[in-house]
């Protein structure tokens, strides 16, 4: 990624993620961090930092962190619960800085992708307290306790360099502008390489040649740059050879149609994820196959043993018995040993008995046989010969438990082998892709019987970004006659749009306004299109946040019903909307106002949620998707009619 990107990156996560609160952080490769943030009235953000590599936020949920190091440990015991009051990038590089604050104290977390990359965690004053890597280097260090620089440029600042300071350089430099405009600016070749082609002038002609046009080429630089900045996006991914690159605008140089994306967060994700997955699969399964094959080891030492005992113990037994078959013999050679070893080791071998050595102790009074295998028959000398075979019977035994024995353990270890080959085929499984989340999800949302969306604003800078940002011309507007309410939308998208539609964004426009809090179950409601609505107040005037003018006819529905629909669709995830809408599902609720607490209808859902395994859900959060004020349930069927029976009666 270069800097272009990080730009882009850095405009989106200002509107995405500034404000809000740094949840948590974990490691899920040597390199790869998740920061998890809570931004309010957006809810949690999860953002991927791949030292080197990447910066964004993320769709996909990685569940499997590894175990917090010293790094992880302190970036947590500083950062976390702080509020992310600053996201920016520096002097147009590929470093980006977010600033922390809390009670008292400020932090300054420092990212860098050049080269190797780095993650540094500063004090206000600039001094490292951790980083991912500590160095020492000929221009700079990064070293706990140390005052922190940034890496010097590689080239000059595109957005501050004096034009005249770069055609003096043309003089001497022997090559094209591409090359001359890549070795002297802090700017990737590809980006060059557009502004050259969007300017009309040739990157491959010596550099005295296009001189005359390198104040086009500067101006179309500066306009992509600042195009980014603004937010003017075009978020894609376009290809390079056989890969995919991400690129936050359509570049004309390049051939082919590129893959558009809603956010350049989006397409970064989607391009850099299955790389992340892998590596954190390797890593994790490295030190499981490392352990798999130091027990696949462990289990041929076992099994050699083993077989070396079972084998040991039929060479004894087979001895034994022939030893018994000639018993008369094994007697006889025994008393004449003493006084000829060598006579009675050839009258054993006679007998079809391999006897290697007979060795007599007349200190100790025994005789010594030994036989193929190492297998030793000591017998005193007057003594009977089939005690001392029987004690090879027993040794066979011996053998034959200890075999048994290392059985046992081969079996735990084959077990444990299971285990590691089990938990190896599940790493792939440990990482999902979260819903594609859509612009208006972060709203008061639902579509209408007709399949039209409605959108509603959550509060004054919700319902003010409705209008400015997201409404169009033939949209229409609606607003309940009452102080404090939502904006709703109905995004006509060039559909026609019915009553129907109207009458269900009316509730829903009636629901979320203060007539549930105070108790109304009616109440009007405004509409008009949205090219009648204005921010811009009449001369003199000044117009509060959330607050519009509005042009032309008003038209108004009266004596909208205040009441809501809630439901759970058929993967057991939570729909509120209109009710004629959540009435179609099976299992479903319609409210009013009334008696009961806002906080018990959450516990009813949340409870009819885990019932029939929707996505995990939190009591707050389901708190916060409701209008404020008490409930009654007029009506409940399916799941929420048996988890509700305590409330139907209730007003």
């Amino acid at each position: 990624m270069d800097s272009l990107d990080y730009a882009a990156i850095v405009t989106e996560l200002k509107r995405e993620v500034e404000g809000g609160f740094l949840r948590n952080i974990y490691r899920l490769t040597k390199d790869a961090y998740l920061l998890r943030f809570y931004v309010p009235s957006k809810g949690e953000k999860d953002l991927i930092l791949e030292v080197g590599r990447r910066l964004n936020l993320t769709m996909y949920k990685y569940k499997d962190y590894l175990v917090a190091d010293h790094v992880v440990s302190t970036l947590r015991r500083h950062l976390r619960g702080l509020k992310l009051v600053e996201i920016k990038q520096v002097d147009f590089d590929r470093i980006v800085e977010f600033i922390f604050k809390g009670k008292g104290v400020v932090h300054r977390l420092v990212m860098e992708f050049i080269g190797r990359g780095n993650l540094i965690l500063l004090k206000e004053g600039g001094e490292v307290i951790v980083a991912h890597e500590y160095f020492k280097g000929k221009d700079r260090e990064v070293v706990q306790g140390r005052r922190y620089s940034y890496p010097p440029p590689r080239g000059d600042d595109p957005l501050t360099i004096e034009e005249g300071r770069l055609i003096e350089g043309l003089k001497h430099f022997k090559g094209g502008l591409e090359g001359y405009l890549v070795n002297r600016l802090n700017v990737s070749r590809r980006l060059i390489k557009e502004a050259i082609y969007r300017a009309g002038a040739s990157g491959d002609k010596p550099v005295q040649e296009e001189a005359y046009k390198l104040h086009a080429v500067l101006r179309e630089l500066k306009k992509m740059i600042e195009d980014v900045r603004k937010g003017a996006l075009e978020p894609c991914l376009i290809r390079r050879g056989s890969e995919l690159v991400p690129c936050p605008l359509s570049l004309i140089s390049v051939k082919g149609e590129p893959l558009k994306y809603d956010s350049f967060n989006e397409a970064v994700d989607v391009c850099f994820a299955d790389s992340l997955i892998k590596r954190m699969e390797e890593e994790r399964a490295k030190p499981l196959e490392e352990e798999r094959k130091r027990l696949r080891r462990i289990l041929e030492s076992q099994e050699g043993t083993r077989e070396e005992y079972l084998n040991r113990a039929s060479l004894m037994r087979s001895l034994a018995d022939k030893l018994f078959l000639n018993l008369e013999a094994v007697e006889r050679a025994l008393t004449i040993a003493k006084d000829d070893p060598k006579k009675a080791q050839e009258l054993l071998r006679s007998m079809g008995l391999n006897v290697i050595d007979v060795k007599v102790d007349m200190e100790k009074r025994n005789v010594t046989l030994e036989f193929e295998g190492s297998i030793k028959l000591v017998a005193p000398m007057k003594s009977n010969a089939a005690r001392a075979i029987s004690q090879i019977y027993e040794e066979a035994k011996k053998y034959v438990r200890k075999a048994e024995r290392i059985s046992e353990e081969m079996e735990k270890v084959r077990e444990r082998i299971k285990e590691i080959e089990s938990k190896r085929r599940t790493l792939t499984r440990v990482v999902k892709r979260k819903e594609r989340e859509r612009w208006y999800q972060n709203f008061i949302w639902a579509f209408s019987s007709e399949g039209i969306l409605m959108v509603g604003g959550k509060d004054a800078s919700q319902n003010e970004a409705l209008v400015k940002k997201y409404m169009d011309p033939n949209d229409i507007f609606l607003h309940a006659e009452i102080y404090g309410g939502p904006v709703v939308l109905i995004k006509a998208g060039g559909k026609s749009i019915g009553e129907r539609t109207l009458l269900e964004a009316a509730e829903l426009a009636a629901a979320f306004s203060r007539a549930w809090e105070l108790g109304f179950y009616q109440v009007d409601v405004l509409w008009v299109y949205g090219k009648q609505v204005s921010k811009k107040a009449p001369s003199g005037e000044f117009l509060k946040r959330g607050s519009f003018m509005i042009y032309g006819k008003r038209n108004y529905l009266k004596g909208v019903p205040v009441r809501l629909g809630v439901g759970l669709d058929e993967d057991g995830n939570l729909k509120i909307g209109p009710a004629s809408v959540i009435d179609a599902l099976q299992d479903a609720m319609i409210l009013t106002p009334g008696r009961v607490p806002r906080e018990k209808i959450a516990e009813v859902l949340l409870r009819a949620i885990k019932v029939k395994g929707g996505k995990e859900a939190d009591k707050g959060s389901i708190i916060s998707m409701l209008p404020k004020g008490r409930y009654y349930v007029l009506k409940a069927k399916g799941i929420l009619s048996d988890v509700a029976t305590d409330l139907i009666k209730s007003k």
